[in-house]
């Protein structure tokens, strides 16, 4: 179980690491496509949240990324009864005000 655990980490980590370089490059809709995948493997990481919804602002993808929020939002409520950090909700202040 313990390998398991360590590949799944690794995983999770070249994720983030790609999904960032694509994001860095301006190619936020693919980093969205790997943002996502991530989230359909782990859905409590915050961080690919926070890439989905900065990518969704530099597209002016508004619906996407509050959707998106709202999915965080869901699951933090459910899994830890808490709410996303500052930096979340400053991401959706951002889409709320990008309309």
């Amino acid at each position: 179980m313990a390998t398991r655990l360590r590949l799944h980490q690794k995983f999770l980590k070249a994720i983030t690491f790609l999904a960032h370089q694509l994001e860095k490059n301006a190619r936020y809709s693919d980093a969205i496509l790997l943002y996502q995948r991530g989230l359909d493997i782990d859905g409590l990481l915050e961080d690919f949240y926070q890439g989905v919804m900065r990518c969704c602002l530099a597209l002016d993808l508004t619906a996407e990324g509050i959707a998106t929020y709202q999915r965080c939002r869901t699951n933090f409520q459910l899994k830890f009864n808490m709410n996303p950090s500052k930096a979340t909700e400053q991401l959706r202040a951002s889409l709320l005000n990008s309309t």
